[in-house]
């Protein structure tokens, strides 16, 4: 007896006939055979379908996923054209970046691993959940796109202007923490990320706070929740070239946040 993973169909559009009618008879036909077992994932515009079990034989290293969020990951990928790739530059090692052929095949590609393909995208997920710091990369047909500026900011411009505080920074001029009293706190370029700022210190906690916010981006259920969580990302985008912008400007090198982190600690004991 056969007991497969994944089923894959296509319908084909007979003259004067609805794709979608096909498709949906389809649908029901294979839904009402495989039961409650298994999900099933349409790709791309030409209506390919993955009937999917929910527990396969092989491995899902990051337990069950939500069928919506697999979906919502597909239509991204095989409708809008976007991609998925780690927040380094694509010469660094540890890059890796996750697309989907014309075809509807999806595949990751990284300098260590190499080139690896599935059909499955309960599988294909799985391999993304597995790696931090995923961003998504908009297609060309993304129907509501968010404006995001990936141009370096021009040498020699400043690309937001000091925000007034009620009193001087406090913190060491060139460190990451006097760009936040500085040019931060109060710009109401960073309003979306108000709530974290009694949390969130340095560039690690909004690296952290951004890969939280693209992970709530797929399970988002309404759309205050998508402009809420999307506003933070841009904010974080924003703050990260300025920040580069700035460091450019101050000469801001790692041992400097190093000596941050210990005024901070000093701080908090001498209070």
């Amino acid at each position: 007896m056969h007991d497969p993973n994944i089923l894959t169909f296509q319908p084909v559009k007979e003259a004067g006939e609805s794709g979608n009618r096909r498709l949906s008879l389809y649908m029901n036909y294979v839904k009402g055979g495989a039961g409650e077992d298994f999900d099933a994932f349409i790709i791309g515009d030409k209506r390919k379908v993955n009937v999917e079990k929910r527990n396969p034989s092989f491995e899902i290293k990051n337990g069950y996923q939500d069928p919506a969020t697999i979906q919502d990951i597909l239509t991204q990928m095989s409708v809008y054209g976007g991609y998925y790739q780690t927040d380094l530059y694509p010469t660094d090692p540890d890059y890796e970046v996750f697309k989907m052929s014309d075809w509807g095949g999806m595949y990751m590609e990284s300098k260590q691993r190499g080139r690896q393909s599935t059909i499955s995208a309960r599988r294909f997920v799985d391999w993304m959940f597995s790696v931090d710091n995923l961003e998504y990369i908009q297609g060309q047909h993304e129907p509501d796109p968010y404006q995001v500026q990936r141009e370096p900011t021009p040498s020699g411009e400043v690309p937001i202007q000091r925000v007034t505080q009620p009193q001087e920074p406090t913190a060491m001029v060139g460190t990451f923490q006097y760009f936040l009293q500085a040019e931060v706190y109060g710009n109401p370029a960073y309003d979306a990320l108000e709530p974290f700022f009694e949390t969130v210190k340095s560039m690690n906690d909004f690296n952290e706070l951004r890969s939280r916010a693209q992970a709530g981006l797929h399970a988002a259920r309404s759309t205050a929740d998508t402009e809420r969580l999307q506003e933070i990302i841009k904010a974080i985008d924003e703050l990260k070239r300025n920040y580069n912008d700035y460091a450019s400007r101050y000469g801001t090198s790692e041992m400097d946040e190093v000596l941050n982190e210990v005024e901070i600690k000093l701080l908090e004991l001498l209070k």
